[in-house]
């Protein structure tokens, strides 16, 4: 769900980079677009993977995603690296269960919160253009604080 949500804001991230270097106003637009999402929430899912493997969650929500800040971004030829920075991003998961009668697994998590602070992104990415063609696709998380409580 997460990375899900994460590979779309990449996405949307990577949509913002043309031949010349982000600017402001890109930045500010992609913001503004991530405001109207902000914060996100996913509500009854329900997944069954290879008839065996059930998970299930009541909601989820992602809050202060639209708070970032691209304080590096270099684009040379086909190559792009960046920095994104995001101050501090919550996420409450209430009523997540995972159960494989295969594997033995029944697990139930009734809530969960959690505060990541201070999270920086490495992205390098490399891409072709005929046909236009992602090459390669890097990421280097590192986060300076965690608080998780049940």
């Amino acid at each position: 769900m997460k990375v899900a949500f994460f590979m779309g804001f990449l996405v949307c991230l990577n949509l913002a980079f043309t031949d010349a270097a982000i600017n402001n106003e890109r930045i500010q637009l992609l913001q503004r677009l991530l405001q109207r999402f902000d914060p996100f929430t996913i509500r009854d899912v329900s997944l069954v993977l290879s008839d065996d493997i059930s998970v299930s969650l009541k909601s989820a929500v992602i809050a202060n995603l639209s708070n970032f800040d691209l304080p590096q971004d270099d684009e040379v030829g086909n190559n792009i690296n960046a920095t994104i920075f995001i101050p501090s991003v919550s996420y409450n998961v209430d009523r997540l269960s995972i159960s494989s009668k295969k594997l033995g697994i029944q697990y139930a998590l009734p809530s969960l919160r959690a505060v990541v602070g201070g999270v920086s992104l490495a992205v390098s990415h490399s891409f072709s253009h005929n046909p236009l063609k992602m090459e390669t696709f890097l990421i280097l998380a590192q986060i300076s604080d965690l608080s998780v409580s049940n």
